[in-house]
C-alpha cells in the first residue's frame, strides 16, 4: 500500500477548493477551518508529483464551514469566499498576490446573510459579467442572494442579501448550480 502525501493546513479543516492563487499555471489549494482561519497551500509540484509549500493562513472573524473561489472584483486574480455558520456571513477574501511564488490576500470582507449558512457558491446570475453569491442557509430555511455591485477591480461588494425560503435545512449541491442559478435568474430579472 502506498501512502498518500499530507500537508498541513489550519486545525479543524471543513472543506477545500482548488485554483492557480498565484497565477504560475498550477492548481493550488484552500481550506476553511472553524478556528477562523483560511490556509492556503501552494502547489509546487511537477507533473505527477503532487508538492506543496507549507500552508499560508489568513484570518477571518469567524469560523467557515464551506469555502467557494472565483473572480469577484474582475481584476483577473481568484478570491476566495466563505460561508460562516456561527456568525450568518459569508467573508470575501481579495487576492492580492503580485505573481508567480507568493499568495497574499486583503483582510475579510463580511456580509450578512441568513442564519447557520452551510454552503456557498459563486456564480453570474444576472448576466452582467460579475460573479454574485449564493447561500444555502441551513437555520432559517432559506437561500441568499448576494448580488455583486462592485465597480471593478479592487472593489468588493455585494447588495444586500435577498433571501428565498426553500425547504427545511438547505444544502447546496454543486450539480444543481445550473438549475438553480437560471432558475434565481429567472426570478430575479422579472422582479420577483
Amino acid at each position: 500500500m502506498v501512502e498518500a502525501p499530507q500537508f498541513a493546513v489550519a486545525g479543524e479543516p471543513q472543506s477545500v477548493a482548488s485554483a492557480d492563487f498565484d497565477g504560475d499555471g498550477r492548481v493550488d489549494l484552500a481550506t476553511v477551518s472553524t478556528n477562523l482561519t483560511v490556509s492556503v497551500l501552494r502547489n509546487t509540484g511537477t507533473a505527477g508529483t503532487p508538492q506543496f509549500a507549507p500552508k499560508v493562513d489568513f484570518p477571518l472573524t469567524s469560523g467557515g464551514l464551506r469555502i467557494a473561489v472565483g473572480d469577484v472584483d474582475g481584476d483577473g486574480a481568484v478570491d476566495i469566499l466563505t460561508s460562516n455558520y456561527f456568525a450568518s456571513t459569508i467573508s470575501v477574501l481579495r487576492n492580492t498576490s503580485t505573481g508567480a511564488g507568493a499568495v497574499s490576500f486583503a483582510a475579510a470582507v463580511n456580509f450578512t446573510v441568513g442564519s447557520s449558512p452551510r454552503s456557498t457558491w459563486l456564480t453570474d446570475l444576472n448576466g452582467d459579467s460579475k460573479l454574485d453569491a449564493v447561500v444555502a442557509n441551513e437555520g432559517s430555511n432559506s437561500i441568499s442572494v448576494l448580488v455583486n455591485s462592485g465597480s471593478g477591480p479592487g472593489s468588493i461588494s455585494f447588495s444586500a442579501a435577498v433571501n428565498f425560503g426553500v425547504g427545511s435545512q438547505p444544502r447546496i449541491m454543486m450539480a444543481m448550480e445550473n438549475l438553480i442559478s437560471r432558475s434565481i435568474g429567472r426570478r430575479m430579472a422579472s422582479g420577483g
